[in-house]
């Protein structure tokens, strides 16, 4: 089995919380360079906060659906420059930026030296990065299904076209002679409504001729 082919960028004793390093770290872990750069910017600009997964005591919860989180600006910063050089050694191997993935991203404690002050010190904060990208698969675009072409209509065969025809001519008939019954029944009607109108007329008449 061929070993992949990956790249690896380190920042020693970068001075950065080791716990927001952490944070930081996991959340652009397993994740493509496109998205990974995406998400540290949102941070640098305040519209996206790193969740806080494993040291979240007495961290504030963050709008949406993010829970206890933090803008670790200086963290970010410095975690984005060793991304960049990470990617920047890929290339000089050969491999395509496009595709490549952040496989890992850890952060552990760097040396703490003593800082100097005239009461107390403290120890300095320190932090180890390592950042290991490798080519990935290309992401497969959803490609939409192509509107189906209406088939055209086959043809009738000349024997179904002749019943058809037939067909239509019978119920053409059948029309015009149930046209002309209606029609014939509306003149009866007139003329039976005529003769029985002529018939009182007479009757009425008939009374008033021998008087005179």
């Amino acid at each position: 089995m061929v070993d992949k082919l990956t790249a690896t960028a380190k920042g020693m004793s970068l001075p950065i919380s080791r716990k927001q390093a952490v944070e930081v770290c996991r959340f652009i872990n397993r994740r493509d360079i496109e998205t990974a750069r995406k998400r540290l910017k949102r941070v640098l600009e305040f519209k996206m906060a790193v969740p806080s997964t494993k040291f979240k005591r007495d961290i504030p919860h963050r709008a949406g659906s993010v829970g206890p989180g933090r803008f670790p600006i200086k963290a970010a910063e410095m975690i984005l420059g060793v991304l960049d050089s990470a990617v920047s050694n890929a290339e000089n191997k050969g491999m395509k930026a496009s595709s490549l993935v952040v496989t890992k991203a850890s952060a552990c404690k760097g040396p703490t030296a003593w800082r100097y002050g005239r009461q107390s010190r403290r120890h300095a904060k320190r932090t180890h990065v390592e950042i290991v990208v490798e080519e990935g698969e290309a992401k497969k675009k959803e490609v939409k299904p192509a509107v189906k072409a209406e088939k055209p209509q086959a043809e009738a065969k000349p024997e179904q076209k002749a019943k058809s025809s037939e067909q239509s001519e019978v119920a053409r008939a059948e029309r015009s002679a149930a046209s002309n019954e209606s029609e014939k029944g509306k003149l009866g009607a007139q003329a039976t409504k005529a003769d029985e109108t002529k018939a009182v007329k007479e009757v009425q008449k008939a009374p008033f001729e021998g008087v005179k």
